[in-house]
């Protein structure tokens, strides 16, 4: 097992104290703060919000998250072997999302149910503008042969 699992450095405890929100620097919308940091978007942007109200309920959600919620997937967690581990974090990689993986880990989805998770807002992107070819196709194929392998290792690893 890793030892960033056995040192809870993956899953650690809350890094900040108090969640609030304000309005955007500029003026034109609402953002979320994490003590004096301002949440920020995958791409390192700040995250802004077009209303207070959603704000308030994305900060309501940061506010809530309890330390119990990480006990519980670090003992998950702890109890897999070193197959299962590699499966998990395959499927949590290629679905950015460790909610699809731990479905998939305990036999609550299954790849086709994952999969149209996974690319339900890239779907919905291609009936409103249209498949590029080359693009869209390539990544639903290599999206498939990602969750697929893991799931298939993760199913072998346990006959």
């Amino acid at each position: 097992m890793p030892m960033a699992f056995m040192t809870g450095s993956i899953v650690g405890k809350r890094f900040y104290k108090q969640v609030t929100t304000r309005e955007a620097d500029d003026g034109n919308g609402w953002t979320v703060m994490l003590d004096y940091r301002t949440l920020k978007t995958p791409s390192k942007r700040p995250l802004k919000l077009p209303s207070l109200a959603l704000a308030k309920a994305i900060a309501a959600e940061w506010e809530y998250q309890e330390e119990g919620l990480v006990k519980a997937l670090e003992d998950l967690l702890k109890k897999t072997d070193n197959c299962e581990l590699a499966s998990i974090d395959a499927i949590a990689s290629a679905a950015h999302s460790l909610v699809i993986a731990i479905g998939i880990f305990r036999g609550k989805l299954n790849i086709e149910e994952a999969i149209e998770l996974i690319r339900l807002e890239e779907d919905l992107q291609v009936d409103k503008w249209g498949l590029v070819e080359g693009g869209h196709d390539v990544d639903i194929a290599d999206l498939r042969v990602q969750i697929s392998s893991a799931t298939v290792f993760l199913g072998l690893s346990r006959i």
